[in-house]
C-alpha cells in the first residue's frame, strides 16, 4: 500500500490533488454588509480589474442536517452555474493558465 502511494505522488498525483484543492476554492472573497442586489453587474465590473480572468457569485451560509437521530451543522455554498464555469478548472480550462477567482 505504501509503495502504491509513493508512486502515485512521484507520478504527479499529488499536483493533481493540488491543483483540484486550489483551484475549487476563491482566491479573494469580495461582499457587501448590505448585500449586493446585482452580483451580474458586480461580477462584470471584478472582471475588468487587470489580472482578474474570472469572477462568479456565491452564497455562503450555515445549516443543520439531520440523519439517523443525529443532528450536525453544515456549511451550505450556493452558486449561479454559468458564472461558475469561468471560474471552475474542472471546467476543461487548461493548466498553462491559472485562474484567479474573485
Amino acid at each position: 500500500m505504501a509503495l502504491v502511494i509513493a508512486l502515485a505522488l512521484m507520478t504527479g498525483l499529488q499536483q493533481e490533488l493540488r491543483d483540484r484543492i486550489v483551484g475549487s476554492n476563491p482566491h479573494i472573497y469580495v461582499w457587501n454588509t448590505g448585500g449586493i442586489a446585482d452580483y451580474r453587474a458586480e461580477a462584470h465590473k471584478l472582471r475588468q480589474v487587470p489580472h482578474v480572468v474570472g469572477a462568479a457569485p456565491a452564497i455562503l451560509g450555515q445549516g443543520l442536517i439531520s440523519a439517523a437521530g443525529e443532528t450536525q451543522p453544515v456549511q451550505i455554498k450556493g452558486i449561479d452555474p454559468v458564472l461558475e464555469q469561468q471560474v471552475h478548472e474542472s471546467q476543461g480550462r487548461g493548466h498553462e493558465r491559472q485562474p484567479r477567482r474573485v
